[in-house]
């Protein structure tokens, strides 16, 4: 990309693969649950999103996400801490920190 662009700088994070390592491996990440959600109803926590009558886990650190869609602010954390001074494959040509360094 920088070829076609003179002064072009970037970084590019595949924030799916870093997820789908969290999803594979919970416990070598920290994580106790990679399946069902921390808040909602239904099978797993994913059939309805977090609502007033919803059953939240005790632990919510130790859930990757945190209803049918989102991560818990654990997994955000991680993946932001990946984003910033993770390396290839995930993060590529450079991280962020080294990004804004330019």
């Amino acid at each position: 990309m920088a070829e076609r662009r003179a002064g072009l700088r970037y970084a590019v994070f595949d924030s799916s693969a870093a997820l789908l390592r969290y999803i594979e491996r919970p416990a070598a990440y920290g994580f106790a649950e990679a399946r069902a959600a921390c808040c909602g109803l239904g099978d797993m926590n994913a059939k309805i999103g977090c609502t007033p009558v919803s059953f939240y886990c005790a632990n919510r650190t130790g859930y990757v996400f945190w209803d049918f869609y989102h991560p818990t602010e654990a997994t955000a954390r991680m993946l932001t801490a990946v984003a910033f001074d993770g390396s290839p494959p995930l993060v590529f040509p450079v991280n962020i920190r080294q990004l804004a360094a330019m």
